[in-house]
């Protein structure tokens, strides 16, 4: 807190000023320049939805009572913070709560292959290719899952994806789960 009093004290004094217009104009160029407008009473699940796997697992609940136009909200908001994640080599925060919100809203789980697919091959780590099975239980997205892992085993961009991608196929060959 002491840097609070530090950068209070530096001139010019602004305690005779109004400042509320320029929060408005904060506001605005926050929702205009790619940060995730506030979700309300769905901020508090989507940071859930980016927390440890267990904490995923208990969100599971609340999941599955949202809406279809909150289902999309909450996707939306992880797909954004993956997206913009810099190191794509570790797994973003927000996958595995991507991965629930599809699982439990299968009307979401063609987005999800459509991001999937987005996602530089050159940058992306091996977890990519894993704990997707649970989210892709529609026969349609299992097939189309299925394929791009074929596509990333085929792929001479990135050995480390290959490799994992051709271990997937493999286990889900006899009969595992990826």
């Amino acid at each position: 807190m002491e840097w609070a009093k530090q950068w209070a004290a530096i001139e010019p004094s602004l305690a005779e000023h109004d400042l509320r217009p320029y929060v408005f104009v904060t506001r605005d160029r926050r929702n205009v320049f790619g940060a995730v407008a506030s979700l309300g009473d769905l901020d508090e699940l989507v940071a859930k939805l980016q927390g440890s796997p267990l904490q995923v697992k208990q969100a599971s609940a609340e999941v599955a009572r949202l809406q279809t136009l909150e289902a999309e909200q909450v996707f939306d908001a992880l797909r954004s913070k993956v997206r913009d994640a810099e190191d794509l080599a570790q797994e973003p925060v927000g996958v595995r709560g991507l991965a629930e919100v599809a699982k439990l809203h299968p009307f979401l789980q063609g987005p999800l292959l459509a991001f999937l697919k987005d996602l530089p091959v050159s940058k992306l780590g091996p977890w990519a290719v894993s704990g997707w099975t649970g989210a892709f239980n529609e026969e349609e997205a299992k097939g189309e899952f299925s394929a791009l892992l074929t596509e990333w085993a085929g792929q001479d961009e990135n050995k480390g994806l290959k490799t994992a991608a051709s271990a997937v196929i493999k286990l889900l060959g006899k009969g595992g789960r990826s």
